[in-house]
């Protein structure tokens, strides 16, 4: 179990969960099950952490922080277990009113927020902006009031009074989403918010690099991407996706060259990054950050390289083969689809739930997902597949 240092003193502000325990078998508006199950919940909790329940404080900072690094193999449930017991836990934390900001809220809105979302058709908008414009109608906030302060407020009441998972990720929506809504419906009066940037990016902008790299992987692209229609070639050409895809590979390698030390007017061309020192040099900057462990983005880029090595710098066999050889230590052993898109392809091992998969909501989610990351024509072989193997009509 993870140790915890002693974190409550005599005059900690927040009770401890042992208090809130009490509290909870205390309470009478609450039925024996949901009594029992909450309790069960807190000592989970305090199990998983190694402690007492009384030296652990009920702050909504403090147990959003411990829960988020604990997995259900550290607290020796299984994982649907683990779930209820963190939704078990927040809710008793919010029925304490020590959490001031509700996970979801049915609170009506302000009539300027209501007029403002009367205004906002995408449901995607609506979602980013509602706890915030309910976080603001509590406080008197109008969003003509609203600025990057306010903003900023809302951040630390999530991060200090809230028990959401991702604040940081939740702020960051609230500022994209309503910028996009100001544009949307053309209002002057309400003041654009500053995106904030927490992912640490380390790709470069291409403006980096010397000009003469990225005119000849743009060219590399070109041909990939089938533009010229009387180029020599007897590939398939690339979709766009896939053009962008390995636009972002090449920065990516760069950036990656940049931060092992070499200098960017050294990388005058395509020539240069494919040297296989040079190649080396910069994968190991991918595995340092991954602890040393295959992934599938080095993979990908070390493949990259060999291909511009070989049908565009046209390098010699005996510089192919060490290429070939880091590609073939570096390959993860994933083809395919991933180990999520297919766990939620394994429902339809259940012939009961694909005899009316047009009327069930497992098709659209399922078919939404593979179609996303592979394209339609999976999404359909997928579906006749799955309705052929079970006698299903198409």
């Amino acid at each position: 179990m993870t140790e915890w240092p002693p974190s409550r003193g005599p005059r900690a502000p927040f009770p401890s969960l042992a208090e809130l325990l009490d509290e909870i078998v205390s309470d009478q508006t609450l039925t024996s099950r949901q009594r029992q199950e909450s309790c069960s919940a807190l000592r989970s909790v305090g199990r998983a952490l190694g402690r007492r329940l009384e030296e652990i404080p009920a702050s909504p900072r403090q147990l959003r922080e411990r829960l988020a690094i604990l997995t259900p193999a550290m607290a020796g449930v299984s994982p649907g277990r683990w779930n209820n017991i963190v939704s078990l836990t927040r809710g008793a934390v919010k029925r304490s009113g020590l959490a001031t900001i509700a996970g979801r809220s049915t609170a009506p809105m302000s009539p300027e927020w209501q007029d403002l979302f009367r205004h906002l058709n995408h449901r995607r908008m609506r979602e980013g902006l509602s706890r915030f414009a309910r976080y603001c109608s509590d406080r008197g906030i109008s969003p003509t009031d609203v600025d990057d302060d306010i903003a900023a407020a809302f951040l630390c009441a999530l991060e200090n009074d809230g028990l959401i998972r991702k604040p940081r990720g939740v702020h960051r929506t609230l500022c994209v989403q309503w910028n996009r809504a100001k544009r949307m419906i053309l209002a002057p009066q309400l003041m654009p918010l500053t995106v904030p940037q927490y992912k640490i990016v380390y790709s470069l902008a291409w403006d980096a690099f010397p000009p003469s790299l990225r005119a000849e992987a743009g060219a590399y692209l070109a041909r990939l991407s089938g533009e010229d229609l009387l180029a020599d070639g007897d590939f398939r050409p690339l979709r766009p996706a896939s053009i962008q895809s390995y636009d972002r590979l090449f920065r990516a390698f760069s950036s990656a060259l940049v931060h092992r030390g070499r200098d960017t007017a050294s990388l005058r061309s395509l020539a240069d990054i494919v040297a296989v020192e040079t190649i080396k040099d910069g994968l190991r900057f991918f595995l340092e950050r991954s602890d040393g462990k295959k992934t599938p983005q080095a993979y990908q880029i070390a493949r990259l390289l060999l291909a511009v090595a070989r049908h565009w710098v046209k390098v010699d066999n005996v510089h192919l083969e060490q290429l070939r050889a880091i590609c073939r230590r570096l390959d993860p052993g994933q083809a395919g689809l991933t180990l999520k898109n297919r766990d939620r392809l394994r429902q339809f091992d259940n012939p009961a739930k694909c005899r009316s998969p047009l009327s069930s909501e497992l098709w659209p989610r399922t078919l939404r997902t593979i179609w996303t990351c592979s394209g339609s024509s999976i999404a359909i072989e997928v579906t006749a597949l799955s309705r052929n193997r079970w006698g299903l009509t198409t």
